[in-house]
């Protein structure tokens, strides 16, 4: 289990590196009503987003984890190769791409207030499952827990850990001790600010050291 965990956490870590996401959370966290209750819902909602990435890995992977090492040591190879490649697409379209004029702000609360927190929950699965990084890093590092010579109990312990990881964006804040004063949200301002002006700088840096990690894990 340790071997396949120093091969999934550098995965996990770079998974995390989500300002977009974390952009979301803050501005959930300076909601007047139940901030913290919209994130856990927010949050529940990504966590399931995963698992269900790490179930179609999972089946996809299912009739391969009864093959020889060798065999599967080379198709966990291929699948770091395309995983990177398609890595360092992501980032050089990142890099390329050009903001539209005019573009309005991503995301819209309003409508979210006027319904249940099964709509936060709703918005984090579909914000997580599209977010391009954390999504490759984590099909990536599930390949590896499935192709795995250890027990069934330690693949949904180590899945469950790297979805807590790459979760982090958006547990992290939660951690803030946070009050519903204007000078709590006003000092939110700012680092909420800062992820939002530099969110492709850290995607990007984070794809990149994804694509770096499992070039390196593909022709070691």
């Amino acid at each position: 289990m340790l071997t396949v965990w120093s091969q999934v956490w550098p995965l996990a870590v770079a998974g995390a590196l989500s300002p977009s996401i974390t952009v979301i959370v803050l501005a959930l966290l300076m909601r007047p009503d139940r901030p913290r209750a919209r994130v856990l819902a927010f949050w529940l909602g990504a966590a399931v987003a995963m698992l269900v990435w790490a179930i179609l890995i999972s089946s996809s992977l299912w009739g391969i984890v009864t093959d020889t090492e060798r065999d599967l040591q080379r198709f966990s190879r291929a699948i770091d190769l395309v995983l990177a490649i398609l890595l360092l697409a992501f980032a050089l379209w990142r890099i390329f791409r050009k903001a539209r004029p005019g573009a309005k702000p991503r995301f819209d609360f309003s409508e979210l207030e006027r319904q249940g927190l099964w709509s936060e929950a709703v918005f984090g699965a579909v914000m997580q499952g599209r977010n391009v990084t954390s999504v490759l890093l984590f099909l990536a590092a599930q390949q590896h827990i499935d192709t795995a010579q250890i027990p069934a109990y330690q693949q949904l312990a180590l899945t469950f850990i790297v979805i807590g990881i790459i979760t982090a964006s958006i547990w992290l804040p939660l951690l803030l001790p946070l009050k519903a004063t204007d000078a709590i949200h006003s000092r939110l301002t700012k680092p909420r600010d800062w992820l939002e002006a530099h969110t492709k700088v850290i995607e990007v840096s984070a794809a990149l050291l994804g694509s770096a990690y499992l070039f390196y894990r593909a022709f070691a």
